[in-house]
């Protein structure tokens, strides 16, 4: 697996969780980390290193990222149903 880009990384974050994401996906991340978490959150300090890069972003992220990203779309077709319907009613009514 190739080493995962901080753009994408940063992509991935935004699309996730919006525009002011690190401390957000430090919270999300945690559950997937391969030691397991002690708290509910990692230190967002690391998440924002790992977007400077300052530090490499662990192999970890990558596939944590793409099961995140997968659910999200799921939420998000759900939602565009929605709204779909919900505008189509307000069209009616």
């Amino acid at each position: 697996m190739t080493r995962l880009d901080v753009d994408v990384f940063a992509q991935a974050g935004e699309l996730l969780v919006g525009r002011d994401w690190q401390r957000a996906l430090a919270r999300i991340l945690a559950p997937y980390h391969p030691s397991g978490t002690k708290t509910n959150s990692l230190d967002d300090s690391l998440v924002r290193k790992w977007k400077r890069g300052d530090r490499p972003i662990p192999e970890w992220v990558q596939p944590a990222l793409a099961k995140l990203l997968k659910r999200r779309v799921g939420e998000l077709e759900k939602m565009a149903k929605k709204a779909a319907s919900l505008s189509e009613k307000l069209a009616r009514d």
